[in-house]
């Protein structure tokens, strides 16, 4: 493969290159794929400009009624890989025609339709002063051109008489100066001076370029890189915190990528809000990139100094928008009072009634969101007293949620690992403790799909069907390691076998229906043994103390001689390669409790500021919603909450994928998606939960709140794995292209 050098007016190096026989595609994949450094030279970065315009860039994103908007997103994305500049001057003329096709009368459609099919462009004028001062006329405002391009028409940002600022559509080569009136047919009415779409745009551009940025550090950190003196490593990229650290910018990255597809897929009428949250989403990552790289690369490597100047400018670029702004436009609009509807309560469902079967992914979410609600109306008392949820679990069970997961030939929904996910984190917005319960459940269901036998399929998928709910009796305590199991199955002179054993963290089994028992079986084999939970000899103890996770009932258990019948006994061994995203799909679900309950201590912070907080006395303003320091830290707030619950998906789709391709990369690439989901996710959630308190002021500290049950509820729970090394295995996989199944590392 020819590299871009520093040298080349071009990519292969020659001037002369026939470039007619480049389509757009196949010329952007070559300079993404040949672009090897951390920015390209002037005279690169212009011929690259050349080959795209050759290339039609400017007919491709001509209108096809309707734009294709995302289409056009993603080109910027990936143009920005190759050129932030250039992406720059894109998204200028997407942003253009995003302004015609949306607010242009027909005959202004009609002019920059035929002027793009001419391959002429369309470009936008920035305003850089304010109101051009009082006028009888709309007038020109004072404004410069971005494009390299020389467009033909422009839309320049004009004031009206009333003070309003629109903006219009002019010949460029006729663009009046500031303060020049403007013809009324020339306005695009409706079209304010800034736009979603471009806070959309450039968040794409500076994601592509970040994204360029971190893989060319990581290749530099792989073939240069030297440990710092006095550690025992070969190499950089064995560093611990050096593989974290770019773990952790990866995680951030792929998530806000996904933030990135759901803004453009989202409804358009939501679109000013939620591209103000992925502006100030793109803005953390460049910060990130900027503040973290330079020091992980380290000063020994070559062309150092080109690193500098690409995170300085990318850092630079983020600074087109104030981030703080943006954060306090997002604020201002989620903190509405009418933004949120009043979610639905009721009673507990009756005990007689018949359990559902959910067929779609929106029933089995619609079912989650009644059932949270109902939840969520004692769950500050269910935490300070430390009650199990036992009517509320009876609840659960009339839902007919606890058969999702259940595939389709035994008449189950075969829900997704998305729907899966997505139900969680509803149910744990209300109780993190409740959400958590359904960990082991669908995870005992997973078990049995991977290793049971038909008839014990048939059985076990029947039960939850109809309601049944499965604990878990994994863990023992004064192993070795965690996750060893003593515990053994003994043939029983009478058929059969008896388990006899001590366990811990058994979550959501004191009120289960069965209880999977981790154990050896006589051949030493790891299964599973499905114990009734009224089985003689089941002793289950609420005795679990933690400061957050109140009511899961993940205390110890006793099985002094306990029955088990043959057909009861799991063999887990038989599970093989499929088993490896049984670890991440755990992960997830582990991953939306936290997530869940970040959405939740969110929702409560908004409750508690429209309803209950004082603004400060010495603040001439009459609600703490008029505080902007209030509105921004909101606003920055709901951006980190976007972006955990985007990369939950990202993560959740990627492990769909995996169990249909089951190829080593797929299950891989999902393994890690979950890891990076699940400690982001933590890391989040703790943020929020913890900044609660700062924007809702003293009194929200008061114990019969329970507000701190989010923050205790989130550390408690994500504490069950250690996320330092979630982010780990991230960053190896980018240094090393390590893959990852489960918990175990190869290298191809």
């Amino acid at each position: 493969m020819t590299t871009i050098d520093a040298t080349s007016t071009s990519v292969d190096g020659n001037p002369d290159t026939d470039r007619e026989n480049f389509t757009l595609e196949s010329t952007l994949d070559r300079w993404i794929a040949e672009s090897t450094g951390f920015r390209l030279t002037p005279a690169q970065e212009s011929a690259f400009a050349t080959e795209l315009r050759d290339a039609g860039i400017v007919s491709t994103l001509g209108f096809i009624a309707p734009l294709d908007f995302a289409a056009a997103v993603q080109l910027v994305r990936r143009i920005a890989q190759v050129s932030l500049d250039v992406a720059a001057d894109v998204a200028d003329l997407v942003e253009a025609l995003v302004r015609v096709d949306r607010f242009g009368t027909a005959e202004q459609v009609s002019r920059v339709a035929q002027a793009t099919a001419d391959d002429l462009v369309v470009g936008v004028a920035v305003r850089t002063a304010g109101a051009a001062g009082p006028s009888k006329d709309v007038v020109v405002a004072e404004a410069r051109v971005r494009s390299r391009w020389a467009p033909t028409w422009l839309v320049v940002p004009v004031d009206t008489p009333t003070g309003a600022r629109t903006t219009a559509l002019v010949v460029s080569e006729d663009a009046p100066t500031p303060g020049t009136a403007v013809d009324q047919s020339d306005l695009l009415v409706g079209s304010t001076a800034g736009s979603s779409a471009e806070s959309v745009l450039w968040s794409a551009a500076l994601l592509g370029a970040a994204e360029r940025v971190v893989f060319a550090a990581a290749v530099v950190t792989r073939e240069q890189g030297k440990p710092w003196s006095g550690r025992t490593y070969e190499r950089l990229i064995d560093d611990p915190y050096v593989i974290v650290r770019f773990g952790r910018l990866r995680a951030e990255l792929h998530a806000t990528d996904r933030l990135l597809l759901d803004t453009v897929a989202g409804p358009e009428s939501d679109r000013t809000a939620a591209a103000a949250l992925l502006y100030s989403a793109a803005s953390q990552v460049v910060t990130s990139v900027y503040a973290e790289l330079p020091e992980l690369v380290g000063a020994e490597v070559d062309r150092v100094d080109d690193l500098w100047d690409a995170a300085a400018t990318l850092r630079r670029a983020a600074l087109r928008h104030s981030v703080a702004w943006t954060e306090a436009i997002a604020g201002q609009g989620l903190l509405k009072p009418d933004v949120a509807a009043v979610p639905e309560q009721g009673e507990m469902t009756s005990a007689s009634a018949d359990v559902p079967v959910l067929r779609t992914h929106d029933e089995a979410v619609s079912a989650a969101r009644s059932f949270a609600a109902r939840l969520a109306v004692a769950a500050v008392e269910r935490d300070h007293d430390r009650r199990h949820p036992v009517a509320e679990l009876k609840d659960l069970a009339r839902t007919g949620l606890l058969g999702v997961t259940v595939p389709a030939q035994f008449g189950g929904l075969a829900a997704s690992t998305a729907t899966l996910v997505e139900v969680v984190r509803i149910i744990a917005t209300a109780d993190g403790s409740v959400a958590q319960i359904l960990q082991p459940h669908f995870g005992a269901l997973e078990v049995i799909a991977l290793s049971g036998t038909p008839e014990q399929q048939r059985f076990f998928f029947g039960e939850a069907l109809n309601g049944a709910r499965f604990g878990n009796a994994n863990a023992e305590l004064g192993t070795k390691a965690a996750g060893d199991i003593r515990t053994r199955l003994i043939h029983s002179p009478d058929g059969g076998f008896t388990v006899d054993g001590d366990k811990a963290y058994t979550t959501g089994s004191y009120s289960a229906d069965w209880i999977p028992v981790s154990v050896r079986d006589p051949a030493g084999n790891r299964a599973s043994a499905l114990v009734s939970r009224t089985a003689d000899g089941v002793d289950i103890v609420d005795d679990w103390s933690g400061i957050g996770q109140r009511t899961t009932a993940s205390g110890s258990a006793t099985f002094a001689g306990v029955r088990v019948f043959e057909h009861h006994v799991i063999a887990q061994w038989r599970a093989g390669e499929g088993s490896h995203l049984t670890g991440a799909k755990a992960n997830l679900v582990h991953g939306a409790v936290n997530i869940g309950l970040a959405a939740g201590a969110l929702a409560a912070t908004r409750d508690y500021v429209l309803t209950k907080a004082r603004p400060s006395k010495d603040l001439a303003i009459e609600s703490v919603v008029e505080d902007p320091h209030v509105v921004r830290r909101y606003g920055r707030l709901a951006a980190r909450l976007a972006v955990a619950e985007s990369g939950l998906a990202r993560a959740a789709d990627l492990a769909d994928a995996a169990g249909v391709d089951q190829s080593p990369a797929s299950i891989s690439a999902a393994t890690i998606a979950a890891a990076e989901t699940e400690a982001l996710g933590s890391e989040i959630g703790l943020d929020i939960a913890s900044e609660l308190f700062a924007l809702s002021g003293a009194s929200s500290s008061r114990a019969e709140l329970g507000l701190d049950r989010f923050w205790r509820d989130i550390r408690t729970h994500s504490l069950h794995d250690t996320m330092i090394w979630k982010y780990h295995q991230s960053g190896d996989a980018l240094l090393s292209g390590a893959y990852y199944f489960g918990n175990r590392r190869t290298l191809y």
